[in-house]
């Protein structure tokens, strides 16, 4: 269940600093098309913006470009 706590921690992808992990907070995700196929429940490494998209990294080291809007929950670790 959802508590408040838990939406105050809900970010949007660009507001991160370069470097930060993150989990997807909704799993209403953009992507480009032709994208590589993406788990929603791994963790995610933000690296950057370039236009609308970002640039992530999944567990595996695979480049994910997420809409920079996409909702997101930074994760300690």
């Amino acid at each position: 269940m959802i508590n408040e706590h838990d939406i105050a921690d809900i970010k949007a992808l660009y507001e991160l600093d370069r470097g930060t992990m993150f989990k997807l907070a909704d799993n209403t995700v953009a992507v480009p098309p032709a994208s590589e196929p993406f788990d929603y429940m791994d963790v995610y490494k933000f690296m950057g913006i370039d236009g609308m998209y970002s640039r992530c990294f999944d567990s595996n080291g695979t480049l994910i470009h997420f809409a920079a809007w996409t909702k997101v929950t930074p994760v300690n670790g």
